[in-house]
């Protein structure tokens, strides 16, 4: 291959059919020695000569010049001049060898584009189920989650086909496709022509889901509780209760087509097979269905299976029906009555989640717990409707010699929320709480050993149960602060707020009265959480929610401060007092005053502190530098002191955080004191 430099003499042309073999037959040029003569050995190899009939040549292996000085053949292949055959064959061996790297973005922002469109999706079909009316008589509703992964054949409970786009009951197992209830469910003039009876056995499944409680007159006539049996989509691998066989996909059609043709714009090939009681879990066959011997194991008594220490049974739930300020019917509990059985002992055991904390796995806890619990026992706290503080009420009412247990899935804030709701219950026996760590904090958790047993790839039901039965009970400090704000900072403080038009909940006003379990600070932290949680509520935050970008959101507005440094001075704002003692402060940027050793998501201020001993470690941080040498073990907070009473006096509008939940806080006194203990359960870990 004869190739020149890119500016040759004007005498100098390349021919189209030049003979390549040697140098001899090579075109002729008057400045021949700005020119350089190659031939292509084989397919990277090159050979050059640097005169018209050399003795000696240059050899080139192209492949190596490719991986060892990949910035410097780029020059090169700038700045070199091909005749067009040539150049079209070497551009195209350059393409194969980089060919690989420029694809790399392609495929990244591919793959980044369909997990957007999936995340939006998915998220359209949620906000379809929670607009969904679960149940027709509006007392006892399904819980409808969307579908995300099949492990087995799922048929829908309409139109008995496989489904693909669907949701399903947590509680009772239903199925149902949107197709279905679009068309069906929305439109009951389909069944108009259906006989009366057939119609009824068709939307027999989606009538009604587990019932939670009884009526007064229903108490006194019920014996004994009989056996909720749902159709269809039974667990994998289950094992018939009768014959102790495994459940196959063999099927009996409930309706003869042949019969009635009005049923065929209903029924597809497919159809349900199989059935599962919703409380015990029990499975049977469909011909030990059907078959009248064992009439007596099917509508007999149900013992509510292995659960049943963990289980309130509908028949201990007494509810009856009052009228409301706007003279309507409502429905308020009367009497919670004692689930006698033999062994183990009845301790009932109830799940709260959060849903907006952590990688959606809250969901993933409800969907677990509410198959085998009444539905009253499992709370999800981003439903709007009043089901926490009837189950809280529920354990108000329990009798003495019960003990239940809660299992709070999220973050501190949560936590804390629930805490501070079981402070208000008036009864003996107050229910020990386990924490299910949920988003970036969880330092309560990972105090109490919680962090450690739950893992993300662990989320298996009967582990934990487990775990929560072999905790121990502890006591918890839990402290009161009394906020108080500053009258002659009053009137320029709301004339300055409404300057800013800062929204009441960031920057609230006034005299307050809260409680802590885990950290009060003011300062850089308090500011960097007070970022984190504006960008929380935020539409598009819904869509990038997970561990790992909440971390990356506090790493970035940690950097910022770092420059910014909006918490300079922060000794010369704060007045405090310590047992009774001003306390001279030196220069800082953040106030820490800690319950328990844990804070900021792990890192561990202080060593061997006690959460029980009703008194708090005061410490200081001077910037977000120093805080980064903290968690990384190169430095070490200023320690302040230790205290039982702790009062602050804040002369300027400063961010203050309680346990994760920050606010702006104006000029106030704030007076920190030990109030009374909560009960909470610590693993052996």
């Amino acid at each position: 291959m004869f190739i020149g430099h890119r500016k040759p003499s004007s005498s100098f042309l390349f021919q189209k059919h030049a003979n390549y073999d040697g140098a001899e037959n090579s075109p002729k040029s008057s400045g021949s020695d700005r020119f350089a003569f190659w031939k292509n050995l084989k397919s990277s190899l090159f050979s050059k000569a640097h005169c018209e009939n050399p003795r000696t040549y240059d050899n080139y292996d192209l492949e190596e010049i490719i991986s060892r000085k990949k910035s410097h053949l780029r020059v090169n292949l700038h700045s070199i001049l091909l005749n067009f055959d040539r150049k079209i064959s070497l551009i195209m061996f350059l393409n194969q060898q980089f060919d690989w790297f420029y694809q790399i973005p392609i495929i990244i922002g591919f793959v980044s584009s369909v997990w957007l469109v999936l995340k939006f999706w998915r998220h359209v079909r949620e906000q379809q189920i929670r607009v969904i009316p679960a149940s027709w008589n509006g007392v006892h509703a399904h819980q409808w989650s969307l579908i995300r992964c099949l492990t087995h054949q799922a048929t829908c409970c309409l139109c008995r086909s496989l489904i693909v786009d669907a949701m399903f009951c947590d509680s009772c197992g239903v199925c149902l496709d949107f197709d279905c209830y679009n068309n069906v469910i929305r439109k009951k003039s389909i069944f108009s022509n259906l006989e009366r009876s057939r119609t009824n056995k068709i939307l027999e499944p989606l009538s009604q889901c587990k019932q939670v409680s009884i009526s007064r007159r229903e108490s006194t006539q019920a014996s004994v509780w009989k056996h909720h049996w749902t159709h269809g989509n039974l667990p994998s691998h289950s094992v018939c209760s009768v014959c102790d066989l495994e459940c196959e996909s063999d099927y009996h059609d409930d309706f003869d087509l042949k019969k009635n043709d009005s049923l065929r714009p209903l029924l597809s090939e497919h159809t349900l097979h199989h059935y599962r009681c919703c409380w015990c879990q029990r499975t049977i066959h469909e011909d030990c269905f059907r078959s009248k011997n064992h009439d007596e194991l099917i509508d007999g008594k149900c013992d509510f299976g292995q659960y049943r220490h963990l289980i309130i049974p509908p028949s201990c739930i007494i509810h009856k029906r009052v009228w409301t300020s706007s003279n309507r019917k409502a429905i308020a509990l009367d009497e919670i009555r004692s689930f006698k059985i033999e062994e183990p002992r009845w301790s009932p055991l109830f799940i709260i989640a959060n849903r907006k904390s952590g990688n959606n796995d809250a969901g993933t806890i409800l969907s677990k717990f509410l198959p085998v619990l009444n539905p009253l026992q499992v709370i999800d706290l981003s439903d709007k409707s009043n089901l926490l503080e009837l189950s809280l009420r529920i354990c108000q009412m329990l009798p003495d010699d019960c003990q239940a247990r809660i299992l709070v899935a999220g973050g501190d804030g949560t936590v804390g929320w629930i805490l501070n709701l079981i402070h208000q219950l008036q009864s003996k026996s107050l229910p020990l709480v386990a924490i299910f760590p949920l988003g970036t904090g969880n330092d309560l958790a990972r105090v109490l050993g919680w962090s450690k047993i739950f893992d993300d790839a662990r989320l298996d039901r009967d582990e934990i149960i487990n775990q929560i039965f072999i905790a121990k009970e502890v006591n918890l400090d839990r402290w009161s602060i009394e906020i108080k704000s500053i009258n002659y900072y009053r009137r320029s403080y709301n004339l300055f707020i409404e300057s800013l038009r800062i929204p009441k909940s960031i920057m609230p006003s006034g005299n307050r009265n809260l409680f802590m379990y885990n950290y009060f600070s003011i300062g850089i932290d308090a500011l960097v959480a007070l970022n984190f949680h504006a960008t929380r509520k935020s539409k598009i935050y819904e869509f990038f929610s997970n561990t790992f970008f909440n971390k990356f959101l506090y790493f970035s507005f940690g950097t910022k401060d770092l420059w910014e440094r909006r918490c300079k001075n922060l000794n010369q704002k704060i007045h405090l007092e310590l047992d009774g003692e001003e306390i001279i402060l030196p220069e800082l940027e953040s106030i820490v005053i800690l319950n328990i050793e844990s804070w900021g998501g792990g890192i561990k201020l202080v060593s061997n502190n006690r959460f029980d001993d009703s008194l708090v470690e005061v410490l200081g941080l001077t910037s977000t530098f120093h805080i980064g040498q903290v968690m990384i073990g190169l430095s070490k907070p200023i320690y302040i002191g230790q205290a039982g009473k702790v009062r602050l006096m804040l002369e300027e509008i400063l961010p203050v955080q309680i346990d994760g939940e920050p606010w702006l806080q104006p000029p106030a006194s704030i007076e920190i004191e030990w109030n009374s203990h909560a009960k909470l359960l610590q693993t052996n870990h």
